[in-house]
C-alpha cells in the first residue's frame, strides 16, 4: 500500500472551528504519510466535531519525520480538507479498495468519517456530517 502522498490543497489547522486564522498549514504540494487503520485520530482518521464541516485531528507527518504522533498537538480542520487528501491517497491504492465501493469520492467521505460511524453504531455519538 502507498502510505505517501502529496497534498492537493493546502491542510489548514485551526485552535477552534471558524477561527479565521490557522495555527498550522501544511502547503499543497507536501509529502505527508497516511497510515492505516491503527492511526485514529491522525491524519484522514480523525475525531468528530459538534459543528459540521470540521474535524479534530493530529496532522499528517511529514514524509521521513520520526515524530511520534502521541506527542504532537491536536488541531481542528476541515472536513472537505481531508476528503480532497483521502481521494489522492484512494487513487493511489484503489486496487485495495474498489471492490467495497463505488467511486473513489464515496471512499474517501467514507475513510475520513470512518470514526464517525463507529461512533454511531456503537450509540454514544451522531455527528453532524453523517
Amino acid at each position: 500500500m502507498v502510505n505517501t502522498v502529496q497534498l492537493p490543497c493546502d491542510v489548514r489547522y485551526y485552535t477552534k472551528p471558524g477561527d479565521k486564522d490557522p495555527v498550522l498549514t501544511l502547503k499543497k504540494g507536501t509529502a505527508v504519510v497516511v497510515d492505516l487503520p491503527e492511526d485514529e485520530g491522525v491524519g484522514i482518521r480523525c475525531w468528530p466535531d459538534y459543528q459540521k464541516g470540521w474535524r479534530y485531528d493530529v496532522p499528517f507527518p511529514l514524509d521521513g519525520s520520526t515524530e511520534d504522533a502521541a506527542e504532537r498537538q491536536m488541531y481542528y480542520v476541515r472536513t472537505e480538507d481531508l476528503v480532497k487528501v483521502a481521494e489522492v491517497f484512494m487513487d493511489a491504492n484503489w486496487r485495495y479498495f474498489k471492490g467495497d465501493f463505488l467511486t473513489k469520492h464515496a471512499a474517501a467521505k467514507r475513510l475520513v468519517l470512518s470514526i464517525d460511524v463507529s461512533l454511531y453504531q456503537d450509540g454514544c455519538f451522531c455527528s453532524p456530517d453523517l
